[in-house]
């Protein structure tokens, strides 16, 4: 199904009341049926369960949609239509407190790019629906941001062509009010400007922390930010998490937005993958899981160095190796012998910013306990 959705047709801030008009026929009507056919019984529950039903109507009639668009191949009428019949569906099943949500449109000028941002609450016609932003600037798609918020603040990575390693902003919650930009309550402000050397990967916000991961020269590191009393990040205080293992990958986890406590999964090349746990009021940190590989496994009995080769334009690509450490058992290397040198396995992949990943992998095992160095080109 295609993923240019418009949810409703506006001129810059309030929607078209035709735009709830479903068309007649094919996947719109199907998919009006299906909202229709759940709304009775949603009706009969109690205001409080409403708000599980509507999402329940709305996610059915989006899956009929879905279906029927990809029998018919009518995936355009499909996107077009999806979006107000789940609206429909919400308002028809929901009686309770007002709820907002905020998506994007599309498809709105010649260009069909997706400039504005709209706010629709469940329960009112879509003919009330809201443009909270408008991009008036056609050049915008070469501009991503991603980001997660505080209780106060949203803290956006922002990324375009002058800043391809991103930088963090800090926009106060309630600037987000203001119709046509960052609010009359504050402008972004700048909390990790652009660093060509240290690329912002991804941003988590907590209660009193905010923790970014980074990565630089290939490997990956985490700041935790410490924000003040009013929420705003007390950028000065950041601490660097970094890891004593020569090759290495780190990923975010689930954690609670009220607990000090970060986790991510940390997996080296001699590690297996390991569920780690930080506290950023404390700094100490414990693994709470660690991927079980075999009774026989142990990694002491392997090493990973990181190397850097030069490239014929003067760049330095890094180079992980990992090996079995040597043992009376093992082989002597060609420099204390005049023998074969150790075998050698290089793999290398990296392209659209999508490097090797420096995790464990069991089946490199057999490899490496036969005395076949393994680097890895990220």
């Amino acid at each position: 199904m295609s993923s240019h959705v418009r949810p409703v047709s506006c001129s810059h801030c309030i929607a078209s009341p035709s735009a709830a008009e479903p068309a007649e026929g094919g996947v719109a009507a199907a998919a009006a049926a299906a909202a229709a056919a759940a709304a009775p019984a949603a009706a009969s529950r109690s205001a409080g369960a409403n708000v599980g039903v509507a999402a329940e109507t709305a996610a059915a009639a989006v899956e009929y949609v879905a279906a029927d668009a990809d029998a018919d191949g009518d995936a355009d009428l499909a996107a077009e239509s999806l979006p107000v019949v789940m609206a429909e569906a919400a308002a028809t099943t929901l009686d309770t407190d007002v709820i907002t949500a905020e998506f994007g449109t599309s498809g709105e000028d010649e260009k069909d790019r997706a400039c504005r941002v709209m706010r629709h609450v469940i329960g009112a016609p879509v003919s009330q629906d809201v443009c909270v932003f408008f991009e008036e600037d056609e050049a915008f798609d070469n501009v991503e941001v991603y980001g997660d918020h505080s209780a106060s603040h949203f803290f956006l990575l922002r990324r375009s062509a002058e800043l391809w390693n991103s930088e963090l902003l800090a926009l106060p919650v309630s600037s987000s009010d203001h119709t046509h930009g960052a609010g009359e309550h504050g402008q972004p402000s700048v909390v990790l400007p652009h660093d060509p050397n240290v690329k912002l990967q991804s941003v988590t916000a907590f209660k009193r922390h905010v923790a970014v991961f980074e990565r630089v020269k290939g490997l990956q590191r985490i700041r935790c930010i410490p924000l003040r009393s009013n929420g705003s990040p007390a950028s000065e205080d950041a601490k660097l998490v970094e890891f004593n293992e020569a090759a290495f990958e780190i990923s975010p986890l689930r954690s609670q937005f009220e607990s000090p406590l970060l986790r991510f999964s940390f997996s080296s090349l001699v590690t297996p993958t390991t569920v780690m746990e930080r506290d950023m009021d404390t700094d100490r940190q414990a693994a709470r899981k660690v991927d079980w590989v075999g009774p026989s496994f142990d990694p002491s009995l392997y090493s990973s160095r990181r190397l850097f080769a030069t490239a014929a334009d003067g760049t330095q690509v890094p180079i992980s190796l990992v090996h079995r450490t040597a043992t009376p058992s093992d082989p002597p290397p060609a420099a204390a012998s005049n023998g074969p040198p150790w075998p050698m396995l290089l793999y290398a992949y990296g392209a659209y910013e999508v490097p090797t990943r420096l995790s464990f992998s069991s089946d490199r095992l057999s490899l490496l306990d036969r005395g076949v160095r393994w680097r890895l080109r990220t």
